[in-house]
């Protein structure tokens, strides 16, 4: 139900339902063709990523969410070059790769992914406790609790570990 009500109203946020969008597309574009799908392995490769297959979304599961960006995160270098290679190579006669490009290339976009990776781990482990059978109920308000503090924190920038997203600044230097 937590799954469902977040997704419910992240509909309503329209950056977020076009991110979701965006990884549901990567999903689509290499599921339908193998060709597709080998040419990204081998770029894969040679950048020396995971040899991942992009995951399809489901409304109720973090997990399927949270594989797809991770997948995303972890191979992103790989998907932009092989999407730039597509349409060098004249592979783009529609123009949707090029538009491709630009999403996953937007600064609000990969940091987006960068504090997903942040944020999602807690969410889910929240999650994982509402499923579990044999759940104790004593348990549940420190857990929502922990959850809201390491959200908080993370918001008020107060993490003591290192994030994604602090990871990424560096990076960009901004």
């Amino acid at each position: 139900k937590l799954q469902l009500c977040v997704s419910q109203a992240a509909e309503k946020v329209k950056f977020l339902k076009e991110f979701q969008e965006m990884l549901t597309s990567m999903f689509y574009h290499f599921k339908k063709s193998a060709l597709r799908t080998e040419k990204l392995k081998a770029v894969q490769e040679v950048l020396n990523e995971p040899q991942l297959k992009y995951k399809e979304i489901h409304q109720v599961r973090w997990l399927s969410f949270y594989k797809a960006l991770e997948t995303l995160y972890l191979t992103w270098d790989s998907l932009v070059t092989y999407f730039e290679q597509e349409v060098e190579n004249k592979h783009d006669k529609d123009g949707k790769l090029k538009g491709y490009i630009n999403k996953l290339t937007q600064f609000e976009f990969v940091a987006t992914i960068h504090m997903f990776m942040d944020v999602l781990p807690h969410v889910m482990e929240l999650t994982l406790i509402f499923q579990k059978r044999d759940l104790d109920c004593s348990i549940v308000p420190p857990a929502i609790a922990t959850c809201v503090n390491e959200l908080t924190r993370y918001k008020l920038n107060q993490t003591t570990k290192p994030t994604y997203l602090k990871k990424f600044e560096e990076e960009v230097k901004f």
